[in-house]
Protein backbone atom coordinates (compact mmCIF):
# COMPACT_ATOMS: atom_id res chain seq x y z
CA UNK A 1 0.00 0.00 0.00
CA UNK A 2 1.17 3.57 -0.51
CA UNK A 3 1.29 5.32 2.73
CA UNK A 4 1.14 9.07 0.30
CA UNK A 5 -2.23 8.05 -0.67
CA UNK A 6 -3.60 7.64 2.89
CA UNK A 7 -5.31 10.58 4.31
CA UNK A 8 -4.40 12.66 7.30
CA UNK A 9 -5.83 13.66 9.81
CA UNK A 10 -4.82 16.26 12.96
CA UNK A 11 -4.03 15.31 16.30
CA UNK A 12 -6.89 13.76 18.55
CA UNK A 13 -7.24 16.85 20.90
CA UNK A 14 -7.77 14.13 23.81
CA UNK A 15 -4.89 13.37 25.44
CA UNK A 16 -4.35 9.17 25.40
CA UNK A 17 -4.70 7.56 28.49
CA UNK A 18 -1.32 6.32 29.69
CA UNK A 19 -1.51 3.42 32.30
CA UNK A 20 1.48 3.78 33.74
CA UNK A 21 0.17 7.10 35.34
CA UNK A 22 -0.09 6.81 39.18
CA UNK A 23 -3.31 9.01 38.61
CA UNK A 24 -5.16 6.71 36.38
CA UNK A 25 -4.90 3.50 38.74
CA UNK A 26 -8.05 4.67 40.90
CA UNK A 27 -9.08 1.61 42.68
CA UNK A 28 -12.66 0.04 41.71
CA UNK A 29 -14.25 1.90 45.26
CA UNK A 30 -12.83 5.24 43.99
CA UNK A 31 -14.16 4.95 40.50
CA UNK A 32 -17.91 4.12 42.24
CA UNK A 33 -17.28 7.75 44.10
CA UNK A 34 -16.16 9.07 41.22
CA UNK A 35 -19.09 8.04 39.37
CA UNK A 36 -21.49 9.01 42.05
CA UNK A 37 -19.86 12.73 41.64
CA UNK A 38 -20.67 12.60 37.75
CA UNK A 39 -24.10 11.72 38.07
CA UNK A 40 -24.09 14.49 40.58
CA UNK A 41 -22.83 17.19 37.92
CA UNK A 42 -24.93 15.25 35.10
CA UNK A 43 -27.85 16.02 37.47
CA UNK A 44 -26.66 19.38 37.27
CA UNK A 45 -26.74 19.98 33.79
CA UNK A 46 -29.58 19.05 33.38
CA UNK A 47 -30.87 21.72 35.58
CA UNK A 48 -29.12 24.31 33.09
CA UNK A 49 -26.10 24.63 35.20
CA UNK A 50 -22.19 24.74 33.69
CA UNK A 51 -18.92 24.17 35.35
CA UNK A 52 -16.34 26.71 35.43
CA UNK A 53 -12.59 26.55 36.24
CA UNK A 54 -12.67 28.14 39.63
CA UNK A 55 -9.99 30.74 40.95
CA UNK A 56 -7.80 28.57 42.38
CA UNK A 57 -5.94 31.89 44.76
CA UNK A 58 -9.00 33.52 45.67
CA UNK A 59 -9.86 33.13 49.93
CA UNK A 60 -12.71 30.98 50.06
CA UNK A 61 -14.80 30.69 53.31
CA UNK A 62 -14.76 26.99 53.96
CA UNK A 63 -17.11 25.10 55.98
CA UNK A 64 -16.06 22.50 58.31
CA UNK A 65 -18.12 19.81 59.90
CA UNK A 66 -17.81 17.50 63.24
CA UNK A 67 -20.53 14.95 64.07
CA UNK A 68 -20.81 11.89 66.00
CA UNK A 69 -21.92 8.92 64.62
CA UNK A 70 -22.20 6.59 67.38
CA UNK A 71 -21.59 3.97 65.34
CA UNK A 72 -25.19 4.13 63.18
CA UNK A 73 -24.99 4.34 58.90
CA UNK A 74 -28.30 5.65 59.78
CA UNK A 75 -26.64 9.07 60.71
CA UNK A 76 -24.13 8.98 57.49
CA UNK A 77 -27.22 8.97 55.45
CA UNK A 78 -28.39 12.09 57.13
CA UNK A 79 -25.43 13.53 56.57
CA UNK A 80 -25.79 12.62 52.88
CA UNK A 81 -29.18 13.56 52.45
CA UNK A 82 -28.24 17.27 54.37
CA UNK A 83 -25.40 17.46 51.56
CA UNK A 84 -28.18 16.93 49.30
CA UNK A 85 -30.34 19.23 50.50
CA UNK A 86 -27.86 21.93 50.46
CA UNK A 87 -27.23 20.69 46.89
CA UNK A 88 -31.02 20.52 45.21
CA UNK A 89 -32.99 22.46 47.68
CA UNK A 90 -35.22 25.54 46.72
CA UNK A 91 -31.97 27.58 48.50
CA UNK A 92 -28.88 25.83 47.97
CA UNK A 93 -26.17 26.68 50.54
CA UNK A 94 -22.62 26.03 50.49
CA UNK A 95 -21.29 22.28 51.03
CA UNK A 96 -18.72 21.60 53.65
CA UNK A 97 -15.05 21.06 52.68
CA UNK A 98 -14.18 19.18 55.22
CA UNK A 99 -16.40 16.54 57.67
CA UNK A 100 -14.78 15.18 60.81
CA UNK A 101 -16.09 12.22 62.35
CA UNK A 102 -16.08 10.34 65.58
CA UNK A 103 -17.55 7.58 66.57
CA UNK A 104 -17.38 5.87 63.25
CA UNK A 105 -19.32 2.48 61.46
CA UNK A 106 -17.88 0.11 60.08
CA UNK A 107 -19.89 0.20 57.28
CA UNK A 108 -18.34 3.73 56.49
CA UNK A 109 -15.58 1.39 54.89
CA UNK A 110 -18.12 0.58 52.22
CA UNK A 111 -20.38 3.30 51.88
CA UNK A 112 -19.02 6.47 51.24
CA UNK A 113 -20.39 9.70 50.56
CA UNK A 114 -20.99 11.06 47.43
CA UNK A 115 -18.26 13.56 46.60
CA UNK A 116 -15.92 13.57 49.11
CA UNK A 117 -13.09 11.30 49.48
CA UNK A 118 -13.20 9.22 53.25
CA UNK A 119 -9.98 8.75 55.25
CA UNK A 120 -10.41 6.57 58.28
CA UNK A 121 -7.17 4.05 59.90
CA UNK A 122 -8.41 0.71 61.17
CA UNK A 123 -6.77 -2.83 62.65
CA UNK A 124 -6.39 -4.93 60.23
CA UNK A 125 -8.59 -5.07 56.61
CA UNK A 126 -12.40 -4.82 55.37
CA UNK A 127 -13.27 -7.58 53.70
CA UNK A 128 -16.73 -8.10 51.74
CA UNK A 129 -17.56 -11.04 54.31
CA UNK A 130 -17.27 -8.34 57.02
CA UNK A 131 -20.30 -5.89 54.96
CA UNK A 132 -22.90 -7.93 57.27
CA UNK A 133 -20.95 -9.03 60.58
CA UNK A 134 -24.79 -8.93 62.33
CA UNK A 135 -25.51 -12.61 60.40
CA UNK A 136 -25.50 -15.00 62.71
CA UNK A 137 -24.52 -18.82 63.04
CA UNK A 138 -27.85 -20.30 64.46
CA UNK A 139 -27.89 -24.06 65.87
CA UNK A 140 -31.23 -25.20 66.32
CA UNK A 141 -32.22 -28.29 68.79
CA UNK A 142 -35.54 -30.09 68.93
CA UNK A 143 -36.85 -30.45 72.30
CA UNK A 144 -39.46 -33.23 72.11
CA UNK A 145 -42.56 -32.49 74.98
CA UNK A 146 -41.37 -35.43 77.40
CA UNK A 147 -44.61 -35.91 79.29
CA UNK A 148 -45.58 -38.82 82.18
CA UNK A 149 -49.26 -39.33 83.25
CA UNK A 150 -50.03 -39.69 86.45
CA UNK A 151 -50.86 -43.19 87.03
CA UNK A 152 -49.75 -43.44 90.43
CA UNK A 153 -48.28 -41.64 93.23
CA UNK A 154 -45.15 -41.95 92.66
CA UNK A 155 -44.84 -40.83 89.22
CA UNK A 156 -47.13 -37.89 90.19
CA UNK A 157 -43.97 -36.70 92.59
CA UNK A 158 -41.70 -37.54 89.77
CA UNK A 159 -43.54 -35.98 87.25
CA UNK A 160 -42.23 -32.01 88.39
CA UNK A 161 -38.68 -33.11 88.51
CA UNK A 162 -39.05 -34.36 84.70
CA UNK A 163 -40.86 -31.16 83.92
CA UNK A 164 -37.94 -28.97 85.59
CA UNK A 165 -35.40 -31.14 83.40
CA UNK A 166 -37.51 -30.63 80.48
CA UNK A 167 -37.93 -26.89 80.85
CA UNK A 168 -33.42 -26.73 81.47
CA UNK A 169 -33.62 -28.00 78.06
CA UNK A 170 -35.96 -26.11 76.70
CA UNK A 171 -33.34 -23.25 77.39
CA UNK A 172 -31.46 -24.46 74.92
CA UNK A 173 -33.94 -24.79 72.41
CA UNK A 174 -31.78 -22.33 69.94
CA UNK A 175 -28.33 -21.08 70.19
CA UNK A 176 -27.25 -18.45 68.48
CA UNK A 177 -23.56 -16.66 67.81
CA UNK A 178 -23.20 -13.36 65.85
CA UNK A 179 -19.37 -12.79 64.00
CA UNK A 180 -18.53 -10.16 66.97
CA UNK A 181 -18.75 -12.37 69.55
CA UNK A 182 -15.48 -13.68 71.44
CA UNK A 183 -14.58 -16.76 71.66
CA UNK A 184 -15.03 -16.76 75.68
CA UNK A 185 -18.58 -15.99 75.00
CA UNK A 186 -18.79 -19.52 72.71
CA UNK A 187 -16.96 -21.07 75.68
CA UNK A 188 -18.95 -20.00 78.12
CA UNK A 189 -21.93 -21.09 76.33
CA UNK A 190 -20.80 -24.42 75.89
CA UNK A 191 -19.90 -24.78 79.52
CA UNK A 192 -23.76 -23.52 80.09
CA UNK A 193 -24.67 -26.51 78.16
CA UNK A 194 -22.27 -29.05 79.27
CA UNK A 195 -23.40 -28.04 82.73
CA UNK A 196 -27.38 -28.19 81.77
CA UNK A 197 -26.81 -32.00 80.17
CA UNK A 198 -25.36 -33.12 83.70
CA UNK A 199 -28.29 -31.62 85.83
CA UNK A 200 -30.63 -33.50 83.47
CA UNK A 201 -28.72 -36.42 83.17
CA UNK A 202 -28.98 -36.34 87.38
CA UNK A 203 -32.58 -35.42 87.30
CA UNK A 204 -33.49 -38.66 84.90
CA UNK A 205 -31.54 -41.11 87.20
CA UNK A 206 -33.30 -39.54 90.27
CA UNK A 207 -36.59 -40.13 88.65
CA UNK A 208 -35.96 -43.14 87.91
CA UNK A 209 -34.58 -44.01 91.24
CA UNK A 210 -37.43 -43.12 93.10
CA UNK A 211 -40.02 -44.36 90.42
CA UNK A 212 -38.70 -48.31 90.43
CA UNK A 213 -41.86 -49.49 91.09
CA UNK A 214 -43.57 -47.83 87.61
CA UNK A 215 -41.12 -48.29 84.82
CA UNK A 216 -43.09 -48.72 82.49
CA UNK A 217 -44.80 -44.90 82.75
CA UNK A 218 -41.23 -43.58 83.01
CA UNK A 219 -39.65 -45.53 79.33
CA UNK A 220 -41.15 -43.02 77.03
CA UNK A 221 -40.06 -40.12 79.34
CA UNK A 222 -36.45 -41.78 79.42
CA UNK A 223 -36.13 -42.48 75.49
CA UNK A 224 -37.72 -38.59 74.88
CA UNK A 225 -34.67 -37.20 77.47
CA UNK A 226 -32.40 -39.35 75.73
CA UNK A 227 -33.47 -37.90 72.25
CA UNK A 228 -32.81 -34.52 73.56
CA UNK A 229 -29.42 -35.25 74.97
CA UNK A 230 -28.27 -36.26 72.13
CA UNK A 231 -29.72 -33.67 69.53
CA UNK A 232 -27.97 -31.30 72.12
CA UNK A 233 -25.38 -33.27 71.51
CA UNK A 234 -24.99 -32.96 67.78
CA UNK A 235 -25.92 -29.29 68.13
CA UNK A 236 -22.10 -29.20 70.61
CA UNK A 237 -20.12 -31.33 68.03
CA UNK A 238 -21.50 -28.68 65.48
CA UNK A 239 -20.08 -25.81 67.60
CA UNK A 240 -17.20 -27.29 67.31
CA UNK A 241 -16.82 -28.26 63.76
CA UNK A 242 -15.36 -26.03 60.83
CA UNK A 243 -19.02 -25.12 59.78
CA UNK A 244 -18.43 -22.67 63.28
CA UNK A 245 -15.49 -20.10 63.09
CA UNK A 246 -15.32 -17.06 64.75
CA UNK A 247 -13.72 -14.38 62.39
CA UNK A 248 -12.45 -10.96 64.34
CA UNK A 249 -14.09 -8.34 62.39
CA UNK A 250 -11.43 -5.02 61.83
CA UNK A 251 -11.45 -2.25 64.14
CA UNK A 252 -12.33 0.99 63.52
CA UNK A 253 -10.33 3.67 64.83
CA UNK A 254 -13.13 6.16 66.42
CA UNK A 255 -11.96 9.38 64.24
CA UNK A 256 -11.94 10.14 60.23
CA UNK A 257 -12.76 12.36 57.24
CA UNK A 258 -14.55 13.50 54.58
CA UNK A 259 -12.40 15.55 52.36
CA UNK A 260 -14.79 16.99 49.73
CA UNK A 261 -13.19 16.16 46.22
CA UNK A 262 -12.47 19.93 44.67
CA UNK A 263 -9.51 19.69 46.99
CA UNK A 264 -6.84 17.82 44.85
CA UNK A 265 -5.83 14.82 47.01
CA UNK A 266 -2.38 15.77 46.95
CA UNK A 267 -2.94 19.14 48.36
CA UNK A 268 -4.08 16.89 51.67
CA UNK A 269 -2.64 14.31 54.35
CA UNK A 270 -3.80 12.92 57.78
CA UNK A 271 -1.44 12.20 60.00
CA UNK A 272 -1.91 9.94 63.55
CA UNK A 273 -0.21 10.14 67.19
CA UNK A 274 1.58 6.82 68.75
CA UNK A 275 0.41 5.78 72.13
CA UNK A 276 -2.52 5.93 74.63
CA UNK A 277 -4.45 8.34 71.88
CA UNK A 278 -3.53 6.55 68.45
CA UNK A 279 -7.60 5.25 68.16
CA UNK A 280 -8.63 8.72 69.42
CA UNK A 281 -6.99 11.27 67.36
CA UNK A 282 -6.42 12.35 63.76
CA UNK A 283 -5.16 15.41 61.90
CA UNK A 284 -6.04 16.76 58.81
CA UNK A 285 -3.53 18.87 57.14
CA UNK A 286 -4.36 20.78 54.02
CA UNK A 287 -1.85 23.06 52.34
CA UNK A 288 -2.41 26.13 51.92
CA UNK A 289 -1.14 28.91 48.28
CA UNK A 290 -1.50 31.96 50.63
CA UNK A 291 2.29 33.50 50.27
CA UNK A 292 2.30 34.27 53.64
CA UNK A 293 1.12 31.53 55.06
CA UNK A 294 2.74 28.60 52.01
CA UNK A 295 4.80 27.38 54.76
CA UNK A 296 1.98 26.53 57.44
CA UNK A 297 -1.26 24.00 56.53
CA UNK A 298 -4.67 24.37 57.69
CA UNK A 299 -4.26 21.57 60.20
CA UNK A 300 -7.67 19.90 62.29
CA UNK A 301 -7.29 18.29 65.41
CA UNK A 302 -10.16 15.55 65.62
CA UNK A 303 -10.56 14.05 68.92
CA UNK A 304 -13.12 11.56 70.47
CA UNK A 305 -12.55 10.91 73.95
CA UNK A 306 -14.49 7.79 74.28
CA UNK A 307 -14.97 6.67 77.72
CA UNK A 308 -12.94 9.51 78.78
CA UNK A 309 -9.47 7.57 77.90
CA UNK A 310 -8.02 10.46 76.27
CA UNK A 311 -4.12 11.54 77.61
CA UNK A 312 -4.70 15.60 77.68
CA UNK A 313 -0.82 16.16 78.35
CA UNK A 314 -0.32 13.73 75.22
CA UNK A 315 -2.81 15.46 73.65
CA UNK A 316 -1.40 18.99 74.14
CA UNK A 317 2.32 17.21 73.62
CA UNK A 318 1.43 16.03 69.90
CA UNK A 319 -0.16 19.63 69.03
CA UNK A 320 2.55 21.17 70.14
CA UNK A 321 4.48 19.32 67.19
CA UNK A 322 1.96 20.49 64.70
CA UNK A 323 1.16 23.75 62.38
CA UNK A 324 0.24 27.05 64.32
CA UNK A 325 -2.74 26.96 62.12
CA UNK A 326 -4.69 24.71 64.39
CA UNK A 327 -7.82 24.04 64.68
CA UNK A 328 -9.05 21.16 67.35
CA UNK A 329 -12.82 19.73 67.99
CA UNK A 330 -14.51 16.87 68.62
CA UNK A 331 -16.41 15.14 71.19
CA UNK A 332 -14.72 15.77 74.34
CA UNK A 333 -17.16 14.38 77.07
CA UNK A 334 -15.70 17.51 78.79
CA UNK A 335 -18.03 19.54 81.76
CA UNK A 336 -16.30 22.89 82.41
CA UNK A 337 -17.73 26.78 83.38
CA UNK A 338 -16.27 27.82 80.29
CA UNK A 339 -19.19 26.41 77.60
CA UNK A 340 -21.48 24.85 80.14
CA UNK A 341 -24.36 26.98 80.40
CA UNK A 342 -25.85 28.18 83.04
CA UNK A 343 -28.42 25.65 84.02
CA UNK A 344 -24.99 23.32 84.07
CA UNK A 345 -22.82 24.49 86.60
CA UNK A 346 -20.48 21.44 87.87
CA UNK A 347 -17.04 20.97 86.55
CA UNK A 348 -15.87 17.80 86.46
CA UNK A 349 -11.69 16.90 87.28
CA UNK A 350 -10.85 15.92 83.81
CA UNK A 351 -12.67 19.06 82.11
CA UNK A 352 -10.54 21.38 84.57
CA UNK A 353 -7.27 19.77 82.87
CA UNK A 354 -8.69 20.06 79.48
CA UNK A 355 -9.40 23.76 79.86
CA UNK A 356 -6.27 24.72 81.56
CA UNK A 357 -4.02 22.89 79.45
CA UNK A 358 -6.14 24.41 75.73
CA UNK A 359 -5.53 28.02 77.61
CA UNK A 360 -1.64 27.72 78.25
CA UNK A 361 -1.16 26.43 74.78
CA UNK A 362 -2.95 29.63 73.31
CA UNK A 363 -6.27 28.23 71.83
CA UNK A 364 -9.45 30.14 71.92
CA UNK A 365 -12.44 28.48 72.03
CA UNK A 366 -14.87 29.30 69.54
CA UNK A 367 -17.92 27.25 70.34
CA UNK A 368 -20.29 29.39 72.02
CA UNK A 369 -20.94 29.13 75.78
CA UNK A 370 -24.11 27.30 76.53
CA UNK A 371 -24.75 26.07 73.36
CA UNK A 372 -26.36 22.34 73.67
CA UNK A 373 -24.00 20.44 71.54
CA UNK A 374 -25.86 16.80 73.07
CA UNK A 375 -29.31 16.35 74.46
CA UNK A 376 -30.87 13.15 75.61
CA UNK A 377 -33.75 13.17 73.15
CA UNK A 378 -35.25 16.16 71.19
CA UNK A 379 -36.53 17.93 73.95
CA UNK A 380 -33.11 19.93 75.10
CA UNK A 381 -34.92 21.13 78.50
CA UNK A 382 -34.70 17.40 79.75
CA UNK A 383 -31.04 16.90 79.60
CA UNK A 384 -28.65 18.73 77.79
CA UNK A 385 -25.14 19.49 77.37
CA UNK A 386 -22.25 20.93 75.64
CA UNK A 387 -19.63 18.32 74.74
CA UNK A 388 -18.67 18.98 71.41
CA UNK A 389 -16.12 21.17 71.50
CA UNK A 390 -14.24 23.86 68.86
CA UNK A 391 -10.90 25.37 69.64
CA UNK A 392 -8.61 27.66 67.57
CA UNK A 393 -4.83 28.84 67.88
CA UNK A 394 -4.45 32.46 68.27
CA UNK A 395 -2.59 32.51 65.51
CA UNK A 396 -5.98 31.73 63.34
CA UNK A 397 -8.39 32.76 65.48
CA UNK A 398 -9.59 35.65 63.42
CA UNK A 399 -10.20 33.75 60.14
CA UNK A 400 -12.71 31.60 62.32
CA UNK A 401 -15.53 32.51 61.86
CA UNK A 402 -19.08 31.68 62.51
CA UNK A 403 -19.02 28.08 64.87
CA UNK A 404 -22.60 26.79 65.31
CA UNK A 405 -24.86 23.88 65.56
CA UNK A 406 -26.92 22.74 62.95
CA UNK A 407 -30.36 21.36 62.71
CA UNK A 408 -29.66 18.34 60.44
CA UNK A 409 -32.38 15.75 60.16
CA UNK A 410 -31.43 12.79 61.96
CA UNK A 411 -29.17 14.67 64.61
CA UNK A 412 -31.77 15.96 66.24
CA UNK A 413 -31.15 14.14 69.54
CA UNK A 414 -27.88 12.80 71.47
CA UNK A 415 -24.72 14.79 69.33
CA UNK A 416 -25.34 17.35 66.88
CA UNK A 417 -23.74 18.54 64.08
CA UNK A 418 -21.17 21.70 64.51
CA UNK A 419 -20.46 23.75 61.41
CA UNK A 420 -17.15 26.12 61.72
CA UNK A 421 -16.08 28.55 58.74
CA UNK A 422 -12.45 29.49 58.45
CA UNK A 423 -11.15 31.91 55.37
CA UNK A 424 -8.51 30.26 53.51
CA UNK A 425 -6.81 29.97 50.65
CA UNK A 426 -6.18 26.46 48.88
CA UNK A 427 -5.56 24.79 45.92
CA UNK A 428 -8.89 23.71 44.72
CA UNK A 429 -9.96 22.04 41.10
CA UNK A 430 -13.68 20.87 39.52
CA UNK A 431 -14.74 18.36 37.55
CA UNK A 432 -15.49 19.75 33.95
CA UNK A 433 -18.08 18.25 31.62
CA UNK A 434 -19.22 19.34 28.26
CA UNK A 435 -22.51 20.90 28.14
CA UNK A 436 -24.14 18.42 25.32
CA UNK A 437 -27.83 19.63 26.16
CA UNK A 438 -27.03 23.24 24.95
CA UNK A 439 -25.10 22.10 21.54
CA UNK A 440 -27.08 22.88 18.12
CA UNK A 441 -26.52 19.55 15.97
CA UNK A 442 -26.44 21.32 12.84
CA UNK A 443 -22.76 23.23 14.24
CA UNK A 444 -21.81 20.49 15.63
CA UNK A 445 -22.16 18.46 12.20
CA UNK A 446 -20.51 21.85 10.91
CA UNK A 447 -17.33 21.51 12.61
CA UNK A 448 -16.95 17.64 13.10
CA UNK A 449 -17.34 16.95 9.35
CA UNK A 450 -13.61 17.87 8.51
CA UNK A 451 -12.44 16.40 11.41
CA UNK A 452 -13.72 12.95 9.62
CA UNK A 453 -12.00 11.08 7.04
CA UNK A 454 -14.08 10.80 3.46
CA UNK A 455 -16.15 7.39 3.26
CA UNK A 456 -14.17 5.61 0.87
CA UNK A 457 -10.92 5.87 2.89
CA UNK A 458 -9.03 2.95 3.25
CA UNK A 459 -9.27 1.06 6.37
CA UNK A 460 -6.33 0.44 8.47
CA UNK A 461 -6.32 -3.23 8.75
CA UNK A 462 -4.78 -5.92 7.02
CA UNK A 463 -7.70 -6.57 4.67
CA UNK A 464 -7.29 -2.97 3.18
Amino acid sequence: MNTSTLPTFPPPADVEMSLDDDDEQDSPHQDYRELLNDERCVNLLDQGACHDHPDNTTPDNHLIWQANIKRCDKRVEALCTEINSRLYGESPRPLPQVIAVQDMCYKQAFHGIPGYHVWYLSDGQFTEADYEPDAQHKIAINVSQPWLPPTSITAQQANPRLAGAHESLSDLREIAFANEDTAIMAKSALLCISNTLSSVQTMVTEVLGACSDAPSELISAKKAFSSVQKSIRTGVNSLSDKSFQFKAVPKMHSVGFYVHNSIPTTSWRVKTCKGANRELLATLEIASLDAATATKPLVIHNVYNHLNKLKVDSLLSYMDSCSDHSILLGDFNYHHQDWNGNERTETSTSGKKFAEGVKAHNYIQKTKKGAITYSNSKDTSKRSSTIDLTFAKESISNSVGCCEVLQVPGFESDHRVIETSVKRTVKREAKTMPCWHKITPSKFQHHLKPRLPPLDSPLDNEDQ
